[in-house]
């Protein structure tokens, strides 16, 4: 389950339009049940668009971008999941967890660990 999904290039189109983040709101409650946060929907209007923005640039437009993925069996949500084939024609996905951090520091008393802020959170790579 996912709030949006197409290929790279429609989804650049779509984060543009006005309505995009507020429809996607609505549809967050319809398939999960509770309303979106107003920081997830706030982190939405400003993560989506770099995020489409930098894989553009990267030249991955034909790739298929969901938005919002739900992970199977476990609840869990991932921001992207971006899929498309290697150069044998083998499926590849990548993961984004995108974090709107001016400032995070490793902390090596804590492995896997990562300071923002006043708080300690898991390296969103672990």
């Amino acid at each position: 389950m996912y709030l949006s999904g197409g290929t790279v290039a429609e989804a650049a189109r779509q984060v543009g339009q006005d309505t995009f983040v507020a429809t996607a709101a609505q549809r967050f409650a319809q398939r999960f049940g509770v309303p979106a946060g107003t920081q997830e929907v706030h982190s939405w209007s400003r993560s989506w668009p770099a995020l489409t923005r930098a894989l553009c640039a990267a030249g991955l437009e034909s790739l298929h971008l969901l938005l919002e993925y739900s992970l199977p069996a476990t609840g869990e949500r991932i921001d992207a999941l971006v899929v498309g084939e290697d150069t044998d024609g083998r499926m590849c996905t990548v993961v984004i967890e995108l974090k709107q951090w001016t400032r995070a520091h490793l902390t090596s008393a804590r492995p896997g660990m990562v300071r923002v802020g006043r708080r300690t959170v898991v390296h969103p790579a672990c």
